[in-house]
């Protein structure tokens, strides 16, 4: 079954969700709020190249 996501972030969303890994926990690591991941994987803002570049290792690594 192929799953088609409109963009990267919707993508890397549900790879998060599918490893169970929680805002939370990513927030602490790049040292900043649920609120803001949470808006960013909803397309509502943006984040650093840099504050990306480690969400995605974090979630690729995991």
């Amino acid at each position: 079954m192929n799953i088609f996501y409109e963009n990267e972030r919707q993508y890397y969303s549900a790879i998060r969700r599918k490893k169970k890994i929680k805002l939370r926990q990513i927030a602490e690591e790049l040292k900043v709020s649920v609120p803001l991941l949470s808006m960013w994987e909803s397309n509502k803002t943006n984040m650093s190249l840099q504050n990306v570049t480690h969400y995605k290792q974090i979630i690729d690594n995991k």
